[in-house]
């Protein structure tokens, strides 16, 4: 790739209504909960959001990443 060229950047949040509901299932499988009854009544951007939310609330915190990260605990 030359330097003028621009980068493909690809979005890790699924762009259709199905992969949306699919990962939003997904998440909430993590999660331990199923779909919401009357899910199909929102909208793409609707699930969107929600997928998003669950995502986040799914991450681990940094003490699951790296315990300790917070620096040395003093004694």
């Amino acid at each position: 790739m030359s330097a003028g060229e621009p980068r493909l950047t690809v979005s890790p949040v699924p762009t259709t209504r199905a992969e949306l509901v699919e990962a939003w299932a997904a998440e909430l499988e993590r999660a331990g909960r199923d779909l919401p009854e009357g899910w199909r009544a929102l909208s793409t951007e609707q699930i969107r959001g929600r997928y998003l939310h669950q995502r986040l609330v799914n991450a681990p915190n940094a003490d699951d990443i790296d315990p300790g990260m917070d620096g040395p605990e003093s004694d």
